[in-house]
């Protein structure tokens, strides 16, 4: 009998955070079991806030990475032109880490609709917490459907990154250029393709580290 538990474990603690990819590009058939396991993820009061962007063009990826880049540049003159030199160096260096992307074959952006819950919306509006409540209910939700999303990918066989610094920086710019309503939000991005290279494994804490007894 298999061990579901040991099969499952095995994915999860296998995967890795992949920042380099082969050129190869992801079949469509691979995407629509990434995004199978997606959509079986929790969401609040089964809203499923979620949809997915599968950004599979050379060109497109490229231009979504030179639009973060140049946002940064952006940042960088401003922030020099403003005395604040250490800044303008944090700013710099964190360039590759933000556009890496624009090496992967695929990229696939995971957006959040508004929560939009009758059966809470009564009492949120009471407290003054809608708002609130409807941002943080569909980060919550797209954040879980991008993990299953993410062990699916590394069950096929395929490198991937959670990453949240593109859109930080250039998120409107993005949004306009994937034609994204304004009430929608891009919530993560996650780049995707064959791994050239796996990193080695970072330490985790122990269970006694993070688990308390009450």
């Amino acid at each position: 009998m298999v061990d579901q538990y040991q099969v499952l474990h095995g994915i999860i603690a296998s995967r890795r955070s992949v920042r380099r990819f082969r050129p190869e590009p992801v079949p469509e058939g691979d995407v629509r079991k990434m995004i199978e396991c997606a959509r079986w993820a929790p969401s609040a009061t089964n809203q499923q806030p979620w949809r997915f962007i599968a950004v599979a063009t050379r060109r497109a990826i490229a231009e979504l990475a030179r639009l973060v880049d140049r946002r940064l540049n952006e940042l960088i003159i401003e922030a020099r032109d403003g005395g604040l030199e250490e800044l303008a160096a944090r700013l710099k260096s964190f360039g590759t880490y933000a556009t890496f992307f624009g090496g992967a074959p695929l990229l696939i952006v995971c957006v959040a609709r508004p929560y939009q819950s009758r059966f809470s919306a009564a009492v949120f509006q009471a407290l003054g917490y809608e708002q609130k409540a409807r941002s943080v209910e569909s980060l919550k939700s797209v954040s879980l459907a991008a993990q299953n999303l993410l062990l699916a990918a590394h069950a096929l066989g395929y490198g991937a990154c959670p990453m949240s610094a593109p859109q930080a920086f250039a998120g409107t710019e993005m949004k306009a250029y994937l034609g994204i309503p304004p009430e929608e939000e891009i919530v993560l991005l996650v780049p995707v393709g064959r791994p050239d290279h796996v990193p080695h494994p970072p330490r985790r804490k122990e269970i006694d580290e993070i688990l308390t007894w009450l």
